[in-house]
């Protein structure tokens, strides 16, 4: 079910993970926002000001993200994403 959408206009992108329900978002970092379901489980990652993020967003983030969905993200944005 992953599928990543960018605007190139706003710099922002969303990456959705899996199927489920959302109940509430956390920002792990500046532009870096995580979608959970009801069980706590992450469904969805909002990036705002994708351009400007560091490669410790990217740290922070493959922490928390399944390992084929961070794998997306590489192959998805044009600057590799540092681990």
């Amino acid at each position: 079910m992953n599928s990543i959408k960018y605007d190139p206009e706003t710099d922002a992108a969303y990456l959705r993970i899996q199927d489920g329900n959302y109940i509430e978002s956390e920002e792990i970092s500046d532009g870096v926002i995580l979608d959970y379901d009801e069980n706590d489980n992450v469904i969805a990652v909002e990036f705002l000001g994708v351009s400007t993020l560091s490669p410790s967003h990217w740290q922070k983030l493959q922490s928390q993200l399944p390992a084929i969905a961070y794998g997306q993200l590489q192959a998805f944005f044009a600057n590799p994403i540092h681990a």
